[in-house]
């Protein structure tokens, strides 16, 4: 977060706080939209039909909703929440040889 904040610079706090708290929402929904897809991937566990049908409802009204909300940030908001997952994923494999 530290670096992040350095990164993230600008002539004002209000900026710089703007910035922040866009990608720290962009990164929130993403997790609502990847628990959207699980939750399709795994309704077939459900056995009953009413509650399978709820589950994938309730599953696309969280993608279309989080997906919605996501195309809706400007382009450079989504590029540095795109940066977080690229760095973690990079020290994931780096670290993970050790």
């Amino acid at each position: 977060m530290t670096l992040m904040t350095i990164v993230t610079a600008s002539p004002t706090l209000g900026a710089q706080f703007t910035i922040i708290a866009n990608v720290t929402v962009i990164l929130s929904l993403i997790v609502y939209l990847l628990a959207g897809m699980s939750l399709l991937r795994l309704r077939n566990a459900i056995a009953a039909p009413g509650r399978r049908n709820a589950a994938t409802v309730t599953a696309l009204a969280a993608i279309v909703c989080a997906g919605g909300l996501i195309a809706s940030a400007s382009l450079t908001d989504m590029a540095w929440s795109v940066t977080a997952p690229l760095v973690a994923t990079a020290l994931y494999f780096a670290l993970r040889r050790r």
